[in-house]
C-alpha cells in the first residue's frame, strides 16, 4: 500500500489541533494515560519542528546542486565545445516532465522509442522527421 506524502505544514496543523484537544480535555490532570499522551504530543511537536528544518535544508541543497549542475554544464561546453547534437523537448503526457530527446533516442527506423525517466510511461510515438518539425516551431 502506497501512502501519499503530506506537507510539513499540514503535519504541524494537525499536531496543533491534537494539542488543542488535549488541552481542552485537560488530559494532564485526568490520568497517567493523559500525561503519556501529552508527552507524546510534545515529542511529535519536536519531530515536526526538526522535519521543517530538514525540509528547508533540503530545499537549499537542491538549489545548490542545480547551480553546480549548471556551472558544470558551462565548463563542459567550454572544454569540449558546444554539443552539436540536435535536441528536441517533449512533455510527458502522464506526469508533465519535460524530456530532452537527442539523436541517440531514435531507433534505426527513425521512430522514437523512449519512456519518461520520472514516471516510466512511454513518451508519444514520433517519427524522426515529425520530431524535428515540432522542434522548429
Amino acid at each position: 500500500m502506497e501512502t501519499e506524502a503530506i506537507a510539513v505544514s499540514e503535519v504541524k496543523e494537525r499536531l496543533a489541533y491534537l494539542q488543542g484537544l488535549a488541552n481542552g480535555y485537560k488530559l494532564r490532570d485526568e490520568s497517567r494515560e493523559g500525561q503519556i499522551l501529552v508527552e507524546l504530543l510534545g515529542v511529535l511537536d519536536e519531530m515536526a519542528t526538526e522535519l521543517s528544518r530538514v525540509e528547508q535544508a533540503q530545499s537549499g541543497l537542491e538549489a545548490y546542486v542545480e547551480s553546480l549542475d549548471s556551472d558544470l554544464n558551462d565548463l563542459e561546453e567550454d572544454f569540449y565545445g558546444a554539443d552539436e547534437e540536435e535536441v528536441i523537448e517533449l512533455t510527458c503526457p502522464n506526469c508533465g516532465l519535460d524530456v530532452e530527446v537527442g539523436d541517440d533516442d531514435w531507433d534505426e527506423e527513425g521512430r522514437l522509442d523512449l519512456t519518461c525517466p520520472d514516471c516510466g510511461e512511454p513518451l508519444p510515438a514520433l517519427e524522426a522527421e515529425e520530431g524535428r518539425q515540432n522542434d522548429a516551431r
